[in-house]
């Protein structure tokens, strides 16, 4: 009996394997496709265009930065200026020739090292809006919230977008005093700016006959660390934009920060002013004409409320270890930090 129950187990299981049949599903690569950001401004930071390819599911290497292309920077006016390659898929226009001025129209021609030519449609660049006034508290929390005011002008549209970075300091000790070595050069100061955390939303429509005040709108929020400690300047820029731009960015924002549920409709890819004038190739991205403002919140631990911090350069072989006297390794060097300079801000 024993026996006969092995056989029969033995025999069910070859049958089922032999049902079994693999089943392979073939998936494709989406097409790559070319993505372009860039912008002309009223700023005179550098102005950047990066153009990349995206890269598809079975591709490891992710996105690949396009290098060798030519691009042209053309106003209504009759101007022309070339972009300079800086790195792999990153140009840069240095505004000899042309400039970011409010009411001038602008347009970007790409030429892709395979011959192909890629254009912007024309982008006016809007006027400006000032910040009348930047300010930022605590609230007795861990966070730091930055806030403006601003005048709306009267009359039209105006669409505001707001981005903001903050600069802080890395001051080292002294270590001819501290240490006790006496030939140690003098502590220097380093100078570091990373992305301030914005509030969302960062996009701002305003419709409207007369004039008003837009009061405390928050631009930025930060968690307080300890380079609150020394000072800080956080700098946020009013950009004005067109509404394709606004429209570009609000999709963008949709998409990258959904709302609903699994079973609603998947956002569609999205097109920004950028095309192939020869065929129907889809190309992503936006190039942008902003006007800019400017304004700059200097703040440090006297600035927060409820909240004590500590030196970041105090001795602390338990946090620490030994490997640098106790320190942080910024404290005794702070270039060790990435981007940090000793330029200081013409600002500060």
């Amino acid at each position: 009996m024993r026996f006969t129950k092995i056989f029969l187990l033995a025999a069910v299981a070859y049958l089922l394997s032999g049902c079994v049949e693999e089943v392979t599903f073939k998936v494709e690569d989406p097409p790559s496709n070319i993505v372009v950001y860039g912008r002309i401004t009223t700023d005179p930071r550098l102005h950047e265009l990066s153009i990349f390819q995206t890269g598809g599911f079975s591709k490891t290497e992710g996105q690949k930065p396009i290098t060798g292309a030519v691009a042209v920077l053309y106003d209504d006016m009759g101007n022309k200026e070339a972009y300079t390659e800086i790195s792999e898929g990153r140009y840069l226009l240095e505004q000899t020739t042309v400039k970011g001025v409010p009411g001038i129209t602008y347009e970007l021609e790409i030429t892709l090292p395979g011959g192909k030519t890629i254009r912007s449609r024309p982008e006016k660049m809007p006027q400006p809006v000032p910040v009348d006034n930047i300010y930022g508290s605590n609230n007795m929390s861990q966070y730091f919230s930055t806030y403006v005011d601003m005048t709306i002008p009267a009359g039209g549209d105006t669409w505001i977008r707001w981005e903001a970075d903050r600069i802080h300091m890395i001051i080292e000790i002294n270590q001819n005093i501290v240490l006790g070595f006496p030939f140690a050069p003098p502590p220097k100061v380093c100078y570091l700016t990373q992305p301030y955390a914005r509030q969302d939303p960062n996009l701002f429509h305003a419709e409207q006959l007369d004039s008003y005040q837009v009061v405390k709108q928050t631009v930025g929020t930060s968690l307080i660390d300890n380079y609150f400690y020394d000072r800080n300047c956080i700098q946020v820029y009013q950009l004005s934009t067109t509404l394709a731009s606004y429209e570009y960015w609000r999709d963008v924002e949709k998409a990258s920060n959904p709302e609903g549920t699994i079973f609603d409709t998947p956002p569609a890819q999205i097109h920004g002013n950028l095309f192939y004038p020869d065929d129907d190739e889809v190309v992503y991205g936006y190039f942008e004409a902003v006007a800019v403002d400017t304004a700059r919140l200097f703040v440090h631990r006297d600035s927060l409320h409820g909240i004590h911090l500590p030196d970041p350069c105090t001795r602390d072989y338990f946090q620490y270890g030994g490997a640098h006297y106790g320190f942080l390794e910024e404290c005794l060097d702070c270039l060790t930090v990435p981007g940090a300079t000793v330029e200081q801000p013409w600002f500060w």
